[in-house]
């Protein structure tokens, strides 16, 4: 339809172009312009309006100039002697042909433009306000063109019929137009907007490449304290190690005494110790990180457990020359509700902390019972006279893998797990732990730990008085010497340990060095066997497999698995898949004769 009443827009400006030359032509046929008088008795005869019809032989002409019923504007526009001021009339007619010429030229570039859009995105609205512009021109400027000759009055009044259409049709909802009025505001505030989150971008970027770069670097940090860990674990782990062959290589040296090899035995007992200690840190650490880590709280006389720890230190303190005190001040609960497991390997811990970080003077241990309403909390506090540590060295301290200076792994040695494990331990018991510490002025870590309920609980004002040593080392005890057990273990060692054990308890003791010599022992023996020791990694027939096929031929036999793995997830694998108990290496001897004698169902003898 657009483009139809274009075609008529053009079709008028040519009709009325070609009527105003039809006009002219038909003007300057009839004479020049009568003489404008003025006649007061017949108004028609003003401006040259005569009582004869002009017409000019063109019907179409004549029709739309109601039979030359007109009067030309050259007819008016005279000069004070009744000519035509033509030179005023041209002035006029190229004035308007310029001005139409303009709106030509505007409307052609706004048609292009709205044809080259898509049809979704062209705006009908604007179209309508051009149409409305092109026929503005149409009835106005042609028009007034042509009256200057030839007032076809009828032809103006057919050509606003289009303009009356486009004028109402843009005017019935204005709405939707009211956008294209807003449309500077609304760029205005777009760019405003895309400025303002173009800032908000690119302050997220700066940020995420900030926290990313921190996270790298913390990474890096980590990498590196990982690496420096495995380091010093590596020299932690060889160190003791090499105290134990050396001094056991030793022992067999015929010019050692009795004497020298007592020590040399209790040199390579400490660097065992000191060994699964290391070994106990990492599996905690790993249970930690997995969280895993479990505490359980019982009954327990928790100033025997500190003073035990504390004295285990007594010696090392006295070959560095340095001093080691314990205050328990009263009064002190006999027994608190804690973990007397985790509550010992947080005081050494922190014990053995203190000690290697104190070159010269001393170490404190002061510990003492709060109560409120019945209630007990835990405080126990750990001075030194060390190195001391800044503030920045102190945020560090309680994270994992890392020391305050890596150069003091290697002066001072330790894994760098001990008091991140002390402090998650802490915060099971329903504490925490906390650090004062000045660089040359040594440190004070404070401990507290709930007690639990305080009610009906004895209390001792002098803690100290009680027996607090270590207990010393005891005979593990006797088994029944009808009870025949099965060693199965794929490591000679492991056998002539757990046999010299069990034989020295009174056991009747046979070994197999795999799966298939157990299931075969357990087959063809002679007389049932009461218990059997399984290995789990072994060679050919794994632990787990020739557990299934014993319990196959004999389901009341207690198998009981002996594992190096210490974590609680493979003890629950080991009795989900069917094993009786589990005893984690390297055994304790007391604790696994117990062991054995509880599966072997026969009361303790008094030892001899």
């Amino acid at each position: 339809m657009t483009r139809t009443l274009s075609i008529l827009a053009t079709l008028a400006f040519l009709v009325l172009s070609l009527l105003a030359l039809v006009g002219l032509g038909g003007r300057l046929l009839q004479g020049a312009a009568p003489d404008v008088r003025a006649s007061a008795g017949d108004p028609r005869d003003a401006c040259g309006f005569g009582s004869e019809h002009a017409l000019t032989g063109f019907w179409l002409v004549d029709q739309l100039t109601n039979n030359g019923s007109y009067m030309a504007r050259t007819q008016c526009m005279v000069t004070e002697q009744g000519a035509t001021d033509w030179p005023w009339v041209f002035a006029l007619l190229g004035l308007n042909a310029i001005v139409i010429a303009g709106y030509l030229k505007i409307f052609i570039f706004w048609r292009r433009a709205y044809v080259a859009e898509q049809p979704e995105d062209r705006n009908k609205k604007l179209m309508d306000l051009a149409w409305i512009f092109l026929w503005c021109a149409v009835c106005g400027y042609a028009a007034s063109i042509l009256m200057f000759f030839w007032p076809a009055y009828r032809l103006v009044a057919l050509c606003l019929v289009p303009l009356a259409f486009f004028t109402w049709r843009f005017a019935s909802n204005l709405d939707t137009f009211r956008l294209s009025l807003s449309a500077k505001r609304l760029q205005r505030e777009l760019e405003e907007s895309l400025r303002a989150r173009t800032e908000e971008l690119e302050a997220a970027v700066e940020q995420r490449t900030r926290e990313l770069e921190e996270a790298r670097h913390a990474a890096e940090q980590a990498n590196d304290a990982k690496s420096a860990f495995f380091a010093n674990m590596s020299h932690e782990i060889r160190t003791p190690m090499t105290a134990i062959l050396g001094f056991a290589d030793l022992l067999d040296d015929p010019a050692v005494t009795d004497e020298t090899r007592g020590e040399f035995v209790q040199r390579i007992r400490v660097s065992g110790q000191h060994l699964l200690t290391v070994i106990n840190d990492v599996l905690d650490m790993s249970k930690i990180e997995s969280g895993k880590m479990r505490v359980d709280p019982v009954s327990c006389p928790a100033h025997r457990v500190i003073a035990e720890a504390v004295a285990l230190f007594e010696q090392t303190a006295r070959e560095l020359g340095i001093r080691l005190e314990l205050d328990i001040a009263g009064p002190f609960p006999e027994r608190i509700r804690t973990d007397p497991t985790r509550l010992r390997q947080i005081v050494m811990n922190l014990v053995s902390n203190a000690v290697k970080f104190t070159p010269e003077g001393g170490v404190t241990v002061r510990a003492r019972v709060r109560a409120i309403e019945n209630r007990g909390s835990l405080v126990l506090e750990v001075a030194d006279t060390g190195i001391g540590m800044t503030h920045e060295q102190s945020a560090r301290l309680f994270k994992p893998f890392e020391q305050v200076e890596h150069a003091n792994s290697r002066r001072f040695g330790g894994s760098g797990l001990g008091l991140a494990i002390s402090r998650t331990l802490a915060r099971l018991l329903g504490g925490d732990i906390a650090l004062s510490s000045e660089p040359g002025a040594g440190s004070t870590f404070t401990v507290t730990l709930d007690a639990g309920s305080l009610e009906g609980v004895c209390m001792l004002e002098d803690p100290l008085r009680e027996n607090t040593q270590p207990t010393p080392r005891e005979h593990p005890g006797y088994l029944d010497r009808g009870g025949r057990v099965l060693i199965v273990d794929d490591g000679v060692d492991n056998r002539r340990l757990l046999r010299f054990h069990l034989e020295r308890a009174g056991a009747e003791v046979h070994e197999a060095a795999d799966g298939f010599e157990a299931v075969d022992a357990v087959t063809h023996a002679s007389r049932p066997f009461d218990l059997v020791l399984m290995d789990l990694q072994m060679p050919g027939m794994d632990g787990r497999t020739a557990m299934r096929h014993i319990k196959g031929i004999d389901p009341a036999l207690p198998v009981v698995a002996c594992t190096a793995h210490a974590m609680d997830s493979a003890r629950d694998a080991c009795l989900r898949d069917g094993f009786d108990d589990v005893a984690t290496k390297p055994i304790e001897p007391r604790r696994f004769v117990a062991l054995c004698r509880s599966w072997l169902g026969t009361p303790e003898r008094p030892a001899a």
